[in-house]
């Protein structure tokens, strides 16, 4: 189990693999800001859950979210489908009914990406268009279980479903190592 300064350190590790990832994904990228750091700009972060901004060479900006997931939580279990998961914060805390990202995102993309064991890369991935993302969840084309925090001192709720249930206009890129099987309770959704 990870503090939360080691999942800290871990998110600033990996920022710049996404960063080189990302500038390979969209071409034109100028500048990426992520909001933690930004006074101003904290409140798209606290009430619409978006991390990044990236600016691109013509003016115009894309916002999004971004989870990282640290290769000793799935690295040695990659058949595992909790490990191929896009997981989305449902609840901030249960049992105050404290909305969480589910309800609040207004990120234009989604990137969850899985660390390789020496932190150089992403040994898989997905970024996703968010707007397609929510309206295909509200057409009940996805799929999506609910999940607790198991991890002692979080106590937020999520949904999740693994990479392979998305449809295919709601992925922008995607890396996986082998066909990921369907988690328990999504096989026949």
């Amino acid at each position: 189990m990870s503090s939360g300064k080691e999942r800290f350190n871990f998110n600033e590790r990996m920022r710049p693999i996404a960063d080189v990832l990302y500038q390979t994904l969209m071409p034109g990228i100028t500048c990426i800001k992520r909001f933690d750091k930004d006074k101003e700009r904290f409140i798209l972060d606290f009430e619409y859950g978006i991390d990044i901004q990236i600016s691109l060479v013509n003016g115009m900006i894309l916002t999004g979210q971004e989870k990282f997931s640290e290769f000793a939580k799935w690295g040695e279990q990659q058949g595992k489908t909790q490990y191929s998961d896009v997981t989305v914060e449902y609840y901030n805390n249960p049992i105050l009914k404290v909305k969480g990202d589910w309800f609040n995102l207004a990120s234009q993309f989604y990137f969850v990406g899985f660390a390789s064991k020496d932190e150089s890369s992403f040994d898989r991935y997905v970024l996703l268009d968010w707007l397609q993302v929510v309206l295909e969840t509200v057409k009940g084309n996805i799929v999506w279980g609910t999940g607790a925090q198991s991890n002692g001192w979080a106590k937020a709720s999520f949904k999740y479903t693994p990479f392979n249930r998305l449809p295919e206009h709601c992925i922008i890129a995607t890396k996986s190592l082998e066909k990921i099987p369907i988690p328990m309770g999504l096989e026949d959704a």
